[in-house]
């Protein structure tokens, strides 16, 4: 009895702690993710509206290109508020949906450090039934300004949980 009370406890704990393991997709098998990114991002000056292609080297898709619409918004003196929606797309094809909200920060308007967690659920062909949920460092170097469209350098690293 003191033994399953201790195991339980230890259960009940990790569940607390680390609950983006706990959340699995039904009958599933919760995984660890991470990825590494790199790409080209553009912002609209004047709407706020961003457009961003990263090439991932994704653990469970392999090299992957995930693309973000998201709208970037002033919430005080060099800091933003970001959300949007993501699609990210392994190599043969198949490919979840799902959004990141977050926010970023800068000292010079050239450089930008956003912190977002992304959560998807569902997809296509062999993520058919997965989810995928995680935190993501995304640094931005804004490397041209044409008219109101500023093109920027990103370069993202991200860790979480991958069911399926």
């Amino acid at each position: 009895m003191r033994r399953l009370l201790l195991v339980s406890t230890i259960v009940l704990a990790v569940g607390v702690l680390a609950p983006g393991a706990a959340l699995t997709a039904p009958g599933g098998t919760a995984l660890p993710f991470a990825a590494s990114m790199s790409g080209q991002g553009t912002v609209n000056l004047a709407t706020g509206q961003a457009h961003n292609v990263l090439t991932a080297n994704a653990t469970h898709f392999g090299l992957a290109t995930l693309e973000e619409f998201s709208q970037i918004v002033p919430i005080a003196p060099g800091t933003f508020a970001s959300f949007g929606t993501l699609t990210l797309t392994a190599a043969n094809g198949d490919r979840m949906v799902g959004g990141a909200t977050g926010t970023g920060t800068t000292t010079d308007g050239v450089h930008f450090t956003f912190s977002l967690h992304v959560v998807f659920g569902g997809g296509t062909g062999r993520f058919a039934g997965s989810t995928l949920s995680y935190d993501v460092t995304v640094h931005s170097t804004t490397v041209s300004v044409a008219g109101l469209v500023a093109t920027s350098a990103l370069e993202a690293s991200a860790t979480g949980t991958f069911s399926h």
